[in-house]
C-alpha cells in the first residue's frame, strides 16, 4: 500500500478475543480520540481522519485522499487482531489527539491487557 513507508507516531493493536471484539475496541479508542475511520473492506485498510468526516472504502478514495489520511485501521475486523496507525506527518491536532489517548490508554489499562 502507499502508506506503507509513512512513519508513525502511534501503532497499536487490539487483540480482544471474540467475534468482533478487537474491532469494536479499536472503534472505541479511535471515537475517545475524535478520530473518524472509513467504510471497511476486505483486505484493505480503512483511512483514519481527526475529526468528523465520512470516509469512503479505500477502494474508493484517490491516491491524495489516501495520503491525506492521518492513519489507517487494518487486520480482520470480525476476529482480530486489529491494529490502527496515526502518521507522524498527519496534522498537528491529529497527533496531539492521537498522544493524549494513549496516555488515557495506558493510565486505564491496569490489567496489562
Amino acid at each position: 500500500m502507499e502508506n506503507d513507508k509513512r512513519a508513525a507516531v502511534v501503532e497499536l493493536t487490539f487483540t480482544q478475543d471474540g467475534e468482533w471484539k478487537a474491532y469494536h475496541a479499536a472503534q472505541e479508542w479511535l471515537k475517545a480520540g475524535g478520530f473518524s475511520w472509513g467504510q471497511g473492506q476486505r483486505g484493505a485498510p480503512c483511512g483514519i481522519l481527526f475529526g468528523d468526516f465520512i470516509i469512503a472504502k479505500w477502494k474508493n478514495l484517490t491516491l491524495a485522499e489516501r495520503r491525506e489520511c492521518h492513519g489507517e485501521l487494518t487486520g480482520d475486523h470480525r476476529f482480530g487482531p486489529v491494529a490502527i496507525k496515526i502518521f507522524a506527518d498527519a496534522s498537528p491536532d491529529a497527533v496531539r489527539a492521537a498522544t493524549a489517548n494513549c496516555k488515557h490508554l495506558v493510565a486505564t489499562n491496569t490489567k496489562g491487557e
